[in-house]
């Protein structure tokens, strides 16, 4: 398998990270009451120069100085060739409560994505991203203490040029991830909340890979500064199963995908300048640890309101 194609399929992974595990969500222990409708339309920017080598071909490499390359390491996306990747991702996210104990949610993002290095033989992507649809149910209901159970559905909507010289915009397979999420209130002060989560991802083959399975965590701690002003912390993990490439009727592990990446926010609210209930969301995300994935440095801003539908 060429430089150019392992190039391709870790790009493809980033984009899908982006669409599945955003650092900031709706997702929240504490569902929609009935009636109510949250929603928020975002943009990120992201780049990166470097990625984290994989435990399978990148091992055979070794750094100028002769060292050998180990997995996890941070090295060029090709020691010959470099590269640089930047992407913008555009989404809208909503959730509706149905019940007050069952909501239903739909992420819709439309991306932007160059790859460059010093041979400049992959196309940009601009379009829409994967779609995802999902359904939550809350377990417990409290005012200091959550808990939900989650299911998202990410349906293969992304353009998947097959030709590894064009940006793809997904990995083109269905992915279902089921989640569990507890939170609690610490009112007037902050809040805190856990996920755990598992996603099965089918198999690719139209492109001849299957990408694996995947666990899914994180942590938030939320710390009200003003009554306007909140600074929100978050710790993601994602630990992937190995990819297997299955050209010509073989299969053969070629990586396996993890990331572990910290992302500070601040939440704004509004109120004070004419939007009541509407929060501002600057943040940005720095990729910490991981395998077979850019060493990413995002940044991201976000508008979020809630509109109580049920008294219309």
């Amino acid at each position: 398998m060429d430089p150019t194609t392992l190039s391709a399929r870790s790009v493809a992974s980033l984009l899908v990270l982006v669409c599945l595990v955003p650092t900031t969500t709706h997702a929240s222990a504490w569902t929609q009451p009935a009636g109510h409708l949250w929603w928020k339309v975002g943009a990120s920017t992201s780049f990166a120069d470097e990625k984290f080598a994989n435990d399978q071909l990148d091992e055979t490499k070794r750094f100028p100085d002769g060292s050998p390359v180990r997995a996890g390491d941070r090295i060029p996306f090709d020691f010959v060739t470099g590269g640089e990747y930047e992407f913008q991702r555009y989404a809208l996210e909503a959730a509706y409560g149905v019940t007050d104990h069952l909501e239903v949610t739909a992420t819709v993002p439309f991306l932007h994505t160059v790859f460059e290095n010093d041979n400049d033989e992959v196309e940009p992507g601009t379009g829409f991203g994967d779609v995802v649809l999902g359904t939550a149910i809350g377990t417990r209901h409290g005012d200091r203490a959550a808990a939900s159970l989650s299911l998202r559905w990410k349906i293969p909507t992304a353009d998947v040029p097959r030709s590894v010289f064009a940006q793809p915009l997904g990995e083109g397979q269905h992915d279902l991830t089921v989640r569990a999420e507890a939170g609690w209130s610490l009112w007037p002060h902050g809040w805190l909340s856990a996920t755990l989560g598992h996603r099965w991802r089918a198999a690719n083959d139209e492109l001849g890979f299957d990408p694996g399975n995947e666990w899914v965590l994180a942590a938030e701690w939320g710390w009200q500064l003003r009554p306007w002003l909140a600074l929100v912390t978050r710790f993601d993990g994602l630990q992937g199963s190995p990819w297997t490439s299955r050209d010509f009727g073989i299969d053969q592990e070629i990586a396996t995908r993890r990331l572990w990446s910290y992302a500070p926010a601040l939440h704004i609210g509004l109120d004070r300048l004419g939007a009541p209930g509407t929060t501002l969301e600057v943040g940005a995300s720095i990729a910490l640890a991981g395998e077979d994935l850019p060493v990413s440095r995002e940044f991201r801003i976000g508008l979020m309101s809630t509109l109580d539908l049920s008294r219309r």
